[in-house]
């Protein structure tokens, strides 16, 4: 880079030497001295070697430009590389709680879009701003040396400048921070749309989903021409200025040659490096609009960085080998925020190789035990053990190893099916993959897929059925091979056959394992150990089938109603 800051500032060099020395008739520099007479001191020889200077400048500071712009590019995308692998790295350690609060489609545009207009800034951004500072100072010093009253003039149009670059770069700051907020917002709209096609098509919203872009979209549009207009608007008052100090110094150049205060050598050399001069404060001009844009693009991926999880491994946590299956709720609290009350007072044993149901209506608080389990959130009272200890203080890492989860929605991903059984267990070797599919009453469906084991299904399972999506969850549970299964809702939506294939599955898994059930269909849990009943956030009963059934309380209601019919004496009103 210094090398073609050199070559800039020398290419209007000859210039001087061809309108003094070979055209005019001025002596050569005591400095060209030696160069000219062992050329001859012919005037002709001169303009040979001025015009192989000109050929050879151009050569020398093409030769740096390509040298310095394919290094700094190079570095400038290994650091992008890097911001955004530490990005999503950091979106994964991040817990469920700040993913819920955030929109996918946001935080996609932050990993994508965001971090090219920072990119635009660490590859060239900065390449061009060490290049044109060093030039306009060179140029500086040199039209200084050549006469200090035209170099004055010319500096006259800096503060007018500045400041019309301060006030625009402001302007378009907010108009950029503005617009990228806009289509983070365009980005989640298009990826909820496209990810729920079944549903808008069903329903027949295309019209509406269309609509509802449309104007997410005419927003991000009209911060965009704003900031345009902002930029033409900038690069035009920059153009009058530059304007403005180049005809003030041909005006008092052109009296000083009239005058011979100094020579049209002089005067040419004074507008070729007034004219480089400007170039580099109109680039430092239009940089600054890069900048602006980037810091905008910077501020926010900055706010995911600076965002820290408040699930954390204490400095002193423990590794935890591999469980028995002990697991202790003592009198734990939790709520989301203080106005929302979720659970109070729970207190649950389970032993090793227990089969624990909870069950209740929704939004009693049954999924959120088990999420406390998995430290997605830590309670805010109360203790959960597992062989003794707790959550807190072991590692999060080494807990997640301990726990498999069967979900209601089957999460699949865009892969092999071998990848997707294998995903909680990578180093799993094939053999062991078609062990779990077999057990999981998932291998015969997969053989007569196309490609087997090696067919990519559809983004979250979509390729697949509901039950097929479920075995191959289970599948993979099974592979994980950890002490302790959660079952949330794991046969909701499936039919009779699917549904019997899938408890199959699951026998299977549960076999020997501390299991939680959380569940609706209370004809699924009946052969459990016992069932803890959630009322308001709190334990109301606990106990085996058959106890709470001739207990008549809140389960026994739940059962009947499921299994029969309502009461014929409480009569249906309009």
């Amino acid at each position: 880079m210094i090398l073609m800051v050199l070559m800039d500032l020398a290419q209007p060099l000859p210039l001087k030497i061809l309108f003094d020395n070979v055209f005019g008739n001025h002596p050569v520099p005591d400095i060209l001295q030696p160069i000219y007479s062992a050329i001859g001191s012919q005037p002709f020889n001169l303009l040979l070697l001025v015009s192989a200077a000109i050929v050879g400048i151009a050569v020398t500071d093409g030769l740096v430009s390509y040298m310095g712009e394919s290094r700094v590019t190079n570095l400038g995308q290994r650091v992008v590389f890097n911001m955004r692998s530490d990005l999503y790295a950091h979106l994964q350690e991040l817990p469920p709680s700040f993913h819920e609060r955030r929109r996918t489609g946001d935080m996609v545009a932050r990993l994508t879009s965001d971090l090219v207009l920072v990119q635009q800034l660490v590859v060239s951004g900065l390449f061009d701003l060490f290049t044109n500072t060093f030039t306009l100072l060179g140029m500086i010093v040199i039209m200084l040396l050549i006469d200090w009253r035209l170099t004055i003039l010319a500096l006259t149009i800096v503060p007018p400048l500045f400041y019309v670059i301060r006030h625009y770069t402001s302007l378009i700051r907010v108009l950029s921070k503005n617009q990228r907020k806009t289509e983070g917002h365009l980005s989640s709209i298009a990826q909820e749309s496209i990810s729920s096609m079944r549903i808008v098509q069903a329903y027949g919203a295309e019209k509406r989903e269309i609509s509802r872009f449309e104007e997410a979209s005419s927003r991000s549009l009209e911060s965009s021409v704003r900031a345009t207009q902002l930029q033409a608007a900038f690069t035009g008052v920059i153009a009058i200025c530059v304007a403005a100090g180049t005809s003030a110094i041909i005006l008092l150049g052109g009296v000083g040659v009239i005058s011979s205060t100094f020579t049209i050598g002089d005067l040419v050399v004074f507008l070729s490096y007034l004219g480089a001069m400007y170039r580099p404060m109109r680039n430092l001009g239009k940089l600054a609009n890069t900048i602006t844009k980037a810091t905008a693009a910077a501020e926010r991926i900055v706010e995911i960085l600076d965002t820290r999880s408040d699930i954390t491994d204490a400095p002193d946590a423990l590794d935890l080998p591999r469980v028995r299956g002990f697991v202790g709720y003592e009198h734990v609290d939790f709520d989301y925020d203080p106005a929302h009350h979720v659970l109070r007072d729970i207190s649950i044993q389970a032993k090793p190789g227990e089969k624990i149901a909870i069950v209740g209506a929704t939004g009693a608080g049954k999924s959120t035990i088990m999420s406390l389990l998995l430290r997605f959130y830590d309670p805010k009272a109360g203790t959960i053990s597992i062989d003794g200890h707790d959550l807190k203080t072991v590692k999060l890492a080494s807990l997640r190893r301990q726990v498999a989860i069967v979900l209601q929605e089957s999460v699949l991903f865009r892969m092999t099916i071998l990848e997707n059984i294998a995903y909680g267990r990578p180093g799993a070797t094939a053999e062991q993959v078609i062990v779990a599919a077999k057990a999981a009453q998932a291998h015969d469906f997969i053989t007569r897929l196309p490609d087997g084991y090696g067919t990519v299904i559809g983004e979250r399972g979509s390729t697949l059925s509901g039950g097929e999506r479920q075995r191959i969850a289970i599948a993979r549970a099974i592979l994980k091979d950890a002490p302790i299964v959660v079952l949330d809702e794991p046969t909701t939506g499936l039919d009779a056959e699917a549904e019997a294939l899938v408890l199959s599955a699951l026998e299977e898994l549960t076999r020997e394992r501390t299991t939680f059930t959380i569940t609706h269909r209370l004809v699924t849990i009946r052969s459990v150990d016992r069932i803890f009943v959630l009322e308001q956030g709190r334990i109301v009963e606990s106990g085996t089938h058959e106890d709470l059934l001739r207990s008549g309380g809140r389960y026994s209601e739940l059962y009947r109603i499921q299994t029969f019919a309502l009461p014929s004496s409480r009569p249906l009103r309009a």
